[in-house]
């Protein structure tokens, strides 16, 4: 995974994913297991918000001011079925997708959910990683 790591702080990851759907999507995730981005600390926080106006700075110099959409992925509400989740604390790894608009999505992605991604993902974090 070091070859996909565009950046990292004591708390958190910024990863180009393995099978990233889109040219130079980043994955920021906490290096601990956590599944409720609301228990985070106001460490992390801090920690969070350094790393993700770091990133965004990347994409920004980098990819010359694109378009992006950004997604937090948080787990659902557990406490109203308690019952329902009883392995959601194991099971979700909360985590922020950070997609660059780089291209149009077209027929294939539309009909078939597959994605044809023309970066590599090692050369994307490479590339991000050089950008000051």
């Amino acid at each position: 995974m070091k070859d996909r790591m565009v950046e990292e702080n004591d708390h958190f990851a910024a990863v180009v994913p393995f099978a990233a759907r889109f040219p130079y999507e980043i994955s920021l995730m906490p290096k601990e297991h956590s599944y409720d981005f609301s228990t985070i600390s106001k460490e992390q926080v801090m920690d969070l918000s350094k790393i993700l106006k770091s990133v965004l700075w990347r994409i920004h110099k980098g990819l010359k001011g694109p378009s992006y959409n950004f997604i937090l992925h948080t787990c659902p509400n557990h406490l109203s079925k308690e019952t329902l989740w009883d392995t959601l604390q194991l099971d979700f790894h909360w985590h922020i997708e950070i997609i660059p608009r780089l291209l149009k999505e077209t027929g294939i992605e539309w009909g078939s959910g597959f994605y044809i991604n023309p970066t590599m993902p090692e050369e994307a974090a490479a590339f991000l990683k050089a950008v000051t």
